[in-house]
């Protein structure tokens, strides 16, 4: 039950997208459907709205700081994102994609996003 909202982010129901490559968070944003649905999905009517990364909650950083130790022991140099809800402040994983969608051209971490993604590329030829 996400209707509690992120403090600072969002009120109400959400999906907060915690993208990361390199093992670094290089963008955020939260999904929120439209009123009436539980369809948070841009393609579906939600509205999509960057997040600043410093405006990521603290237990939310913690997860994913964990998932990516994980994640980054076993696979090689990986770019995925994490879709969150927060149930009265504590986060839930909804899913682990490794389609993860790009920043619009205004967006202000676009330029971080994109240099991880080419060193990630770098590395890997």
């Amino acid at each position: 039950d996400t209707s509690s909202g992120i403090p600072n982010v969002t009120n109400g129901l959400h999906d907060l997208r915690v993208a990361i490559v390199n093992g670094k968070i290089v963008w955020c944003h939260v999904r929120v459907p439209v009123k009436g649905t539980f369809l948070a999905n841009a393609a579906r009517g939600g509205n999509l709205t960057e997040v600043p990364v410093e405006k990521i909650p603290e237990p939310v950083r913690s997860v994913v700081n964990a998932i990516s130790v994980q994640i980054s022991s076993k696979f090689d140099n990986p770019a995925y994102s994490l879709d969150f809800g927060l149930e009265k402040g504590e986060p839930k994983v909804f899913e682990i994609n490794d389609q993860i969608g790009f920043p619009t051209w205004d967006m202000k971490n676009r330029d971080i996003f994109l240099s991880e993604l080419v060193e990630s590329f770098k590395l890997k030829v």
